[in-house]
């Protein structure tokens, strides 16, 4: 009986020393799995002269794959951050302080794009280094006709890009002037930089508000400007800026313009729709001066299929109406010229697009066995274009 008494007595230590085993790791967070797959990244901020610190210097984490969960921290008086219990995962990191150029993480110039950031669990990065270039300033005062401040007009600062192989300006940064009419554009990049100015008489615009079609009282209404005060992108004034500049006294006169409207109707055959929802686009001709401007978009909302496009300027433009049906693909083109009067009475009829067959032969042939191809279809008088996949 002894040598079986020995035995359970064993088992009941084992079982003790097991259990208090247990609960000692549930006190030590170091041994929990999920603590140990956190990442933290840590480095220095500091300005790119001199490298003086940057204290209060925002850190951020955007996840690529969910833009929803972000991580920060704040640089302290050394510049120094660091940025702990990150999800193991893809990240966008980018550095904000005011008064200076947003950097992120993979940048060599202030005009490269970044790098994606790929944290694997438990990595702890350290020593990434940061040298933030002062921010430019381009400041002003927007006025109308009569020498009045006008508030509520939104500026912009934007570049010159390349879209499907035409120049355009893409916004850089947008404010909305106070009550005496100021506008202050800070934050900027060095670089060359053209001006707009955006009025509505009568409504609060938004920085982040896109341009939308409006009621034109009579044939005069405010039309987007460009420095130093022209309606048309091409004539504007670049504006150089360099690293750290305050460029004041940016001042714009915007006037009343003569402005026309467009008006027809949108004819639908052979489909169960009506005309409702149909999508107009109006797009400005090519000028010649290698700029092509962005093009308006309308949506027919009458049952009977009548449209009114207001607020147009003399020129040429191509008028454009969309129409899904079905899984089909309807379209109709007209060509509008606006001289001194409104175009009345354009009939736009959508037809059903056309397929168009063919065969891509390699030369040579490709070394995989399936490769994915992307055939445009533009037409030679507008920007707006089908982009057609094609597997082969």
């Amino acid at each position: 009986m002894k040598p079986a008494l020995l035995v359970l007595v064993g088992l009941t230590v084992l079982s003790s020393d097991g259990a208090l085993s247990a609960s000692a790791q549930a006190r030590n967070p170091t041994s929990d799995p999920a603590k140990l797959a956190v990442c933290s990244v840590s480095g220095l901020v500091v300005k790119l002269v001199g490298s003086v610190p940057l204290p209060s210097s925002t850190v951020r984490l955007e996840s690529v794959d969910d833009h929803t969960r972000t991580f920060s921290g704040i640089s302290d008086v050394g510049g120094r951050f660091e940025v702990k219990g990150i999800d193991p995962g893809r990240y966008r990191l980018r550095v904000i302080r005011n008064g200076y150029v947003t950097q992120e993480y993979g940048q060599r110039t202030s005009n490269d794009p970044g790098a994606i950031l790929a944290l694997s669990p438990g990595q702890d990065l350290r020593d990434l280094l940061f040298r933030l270039l002062p921010a430019a300033v381009i400041a002003g005062r927007i006025q109308n006709e009569n020498g009045d401040a006008l508030p509520w007009v939104r500026v912009s600062a934007l570049r010159a890009t390349y879209l499907r192989g035409k120049r355009t300006l893409s916004s850089e940064e947008t404010v909305v002037t106070n009550d005496l009419g100021e506008y202050r554009l800070f934050g900027l990049r060095p670089g060359r930089y053209f001006l707009s100015a955006t009025y509505r008489p009568g409504q609060r615009l938004e920085a982040n508000e896109e341009d939308e079609d409006t009621e034109a009282a009579g044939k005069s209404g405010y039309v987007p400007s460009y420095y130093p005060g022209t309606p048309d992108p091409a004539r504007a004034t670049a504006l150089t800026v360099k690293t750290g500049d305050e460029i004041p006294a940016m001042d714009l006169l915007l006037e009343p313009t003569t402005v026309y409207s467009i008006r027809g109707r949108v004819n639908i055959f052979g489909s169960r729709r009506n005309p409702n929802g149909v999508i107009l686009i109006l797009e400005a001709r090519s000028s010649g001066l290698g700029w092509s401007v962005p093009p308006r978009q309308a949506i027919v909302e009458k049952p009977d299929g009548v449209f009114e496009i207001q607020n147009v300027l003399p020129g040429s433009y191509t008028l454009s109406a969309f129409l899904f049906d079905e899984g089909r693909r309807y379209q109709a083109r007209q060509s509008v010229d606006i001289t001194n009067i409104d175009a009345e009475g354009i009939q736009l009829t959508p037809q059903p697009g056309m397929d168009i067959r063919g065969q891509v032969v390699w030369d040579p042939k490709p070394s995989l066995e399936k490769d994915s191809l992307i055939l445009d279809v533009k037409p030679a008088d507008a920007t707006q274009y089908k982009r057609a996949p094609l597997l082969v």
